[in-house]
């Protein structure tokens, strides 16, 4: 005896009751109880498939995030982190402009944690979007006396799994980078893409410091000639004439791998 429990565009549900050799066939009466049972098959069913879509949906978002160069924080209204990505991680370890806490996020003074949640409550509401016009832009002020954090504060909508996985019906994103440090693809990648050999992906990285080329050379332990000669050749594998147009395309490629100081 068949029951089937679900049916929709991709599969079908089933579950197959089977007697005992020899015991007597399904009668009427055993019909009856598996149709008492179907409902209650097809709600355990449909709630494993939903489930089941809303652990996609948390292993998209968290795959999302990580595709960012900068840190990325999803929060609810209170500023509480519902995801974040290793570079929001590994800010918030430095303990420098950027905290987290029982009450969430906030900011080395009273006054930007203030604004930071203000902003975070109107992103994270129903019309957050009109409210914001998309997003709003944020300095957090390092108590290291460093350069302050940029940050960017906007809705987040992710569909109906993330709000099953996470019990709200929106939420805000917080995007942080730090002028301090600039993301640059790594140098397997470039390789990948461009053709480059080791050493010429690793001049095309250490130009984006913006450092003149003796330099570049000099850290690399090469020769000035030696490096005039890569950077032609990165120059011809890439599609660029420039260094400033080499750097200008390296920092505009998406999902930076790694991150060096300035």
């Amino acid at each position: 005896m068949s029951v089937k429990a679900w049916e929709s565009r991709d599969y079908t549900a089933a579950f197959a009751l089977h007697r005992v050799r020899g015991d007597r066939p399904f009668t009427d009466r055993h019909l009856r109880r598996a149709a008492i049972l179907a409902p209650h098959l097809t709600r355990a069913v449909r709630m494993s498939d939903r489930l089941a879509e809303t652990r996609q949906a948390e292993a998209l978002t968290g795959e999302a995030l990580e595709c960012l160069s900068g840190a990325a924080f999803v929060v609810d209204a209170e500023a509480r982190i519902s995801a974040s990505n290793r570079a929001a991680s590994a800010l918030l370890r430095q303990g420098d402009g950027l905290l987290y806490g029982p009450h969430g996020l906030r900011a080395a003074r009273p006054a930007t944690t203030a604004e930071l949640r203000r902003l975070i409550a109107a992103a994270a509401a129903p019309d957050g979007l009109a409210e914001l016009d998309r997003s709003a832009a944020l300095l957090l002020e390092r108590p290291s006396g460093r350069r302050p954090f940029s940050s960017l504060i906007g809705p987040f909508r992710a569909g109906d799994g993330w709000d099953l996985w996470r019990g709200v019906r929106a939420a805000a994103i917080v995007l942080v980078s730090d002028p301090e440090v600039i993301a640059t693809p790594s140098a397997e990648r470039l390789r990948r893409l461009y053709g480059l050999t080791p050493a010429e992906a690793a001049l095309a990285i250490a130009v984006t410091r913006g450092e003149g080329l003796g330099a570049v050379a000099r850290g690399l332990g090469i020769s000035l000639t030696t490096a005039r000669t890569h950077l032609q050749r990165v120059f011809g594998k890439t599609g660029t004439n420039r260094q400033a147009e080499l750097v200008r395309l390296l920092l505009t490629m998406s999902g930076g791998d790694r991150t060096q100081p300035l």
